[in-house]
């Protein structure tokens, strides 16, 4: 069974050889706004003011997340998009992130994928790497990651990712947006295309060549390596989807609920 996704034209992608059993109706919603059977992490990240954890996983693989190393992080009511919290991420200058365990299932490979996340940024950038989503490990167990990086004062989205552990292929484009307000993203491969959407537009198509290197580094919201120094954020409603690309159109729907469970 293939799991290639095929677009529909519209700016959506039907779930191509039946696994979601969706229609990819216009508006980025349909299977795009469910836990399906591509859903590999589903983070609603909803709890406690103030608790550190549960960082639930609502996707059938129910993974568990934990705070990593670095960085002060909690779950907070004070900014979320959807359900009771967000998780704050108060920068240390060290390596802060939640992050899961490898497992084949959030191992990318040369298939297609999609995540997506909601971001808050309070107040400036802050002027360093803010780490957002990844999977990797430390050199020799490279991966991929996906960042803002405000250092030096040139603000650029950066893309990354490795096909043999020790070294990374990088891509960098000019990048900006209003802070202190919730803000959608949404990083999706399809075949040897990028496409990187805020909020429900497409504003940069970098390239991925080959094979994403299968490591064993974990699946991590926020800052993947030391060296990463993201400031004050938030971030809410988080979706990895394997084998599936579900924005492929210039524009999308950005969704006004929370993804199905």
């Amino acid at each position: 069974m293939s799991l290639r996704a095929r677009s529909n034209g519209g700016g959506t992608v039907r779930n191509g050889g039946g696994r979601g059993g969706g229609n990819g109706s216009p508006g980025g919603r349909g299977n795009n706004g469910n836990s399906d059977s591509y859903t590999v992490a589903l983070l609603h990240l909803d709890g406690t003011n103030g608790a550190n954890g549960p960082y639930t996983d609502s996707s059938s693989f129910a993974r568990t997340f934990t705070n990593n190393a670095g960085g002060s992080i909690s779950l907070s009511s004070l900014q979320k998009v959807f359900g009771t919290t967000s998780v704050q991420i108060v920068s240390s200058g060290a390596s802060g992130n939640i992050s899961s365990p490898s497992t084949a299932d959030l191992q990318f490979g040369a298939g297609d994928f999609t995540v997506e996340w909601r971001y808050f940024q309070n107040g400036a950038y802050g002027g360093g790497n803010a780490g957002m989503v990844a999977k990797t490990g430390a050199s020799g167990n490279f991966e991929w990651y996906f960042s803002f990086n405000s250092s030096s004062g040139i603000n650029q989205w950066e893309w990354s990712y490795s096909t043999n552990g020790t070294s990374w292929i990088t891509q960098q484009t000019s990048g900006s947006w209003t802070t202190s307000t919730w803000h959608a993203f949404a990083l999706v491969r399809f075949g040897t295309s990028m496409y990187f959407y805020q909020d429900g537009t497409r504003i940069w198509t970098p390239t991925v060549s080959g094979t994403i290197r299968a490591g064993t580094g974990n699946v991590m919201i926020g800052d993947p390596l030391a060296g990463f120094s993201g400031s004050n954020r938030y971030i809410d409603e988080v979706r990895f989807s394997k084998g599936i690309a579900r924005y492929t159109g210039a524009t999308y729907t950005v969704a006004t609920s929370a993804f199905t469970s």
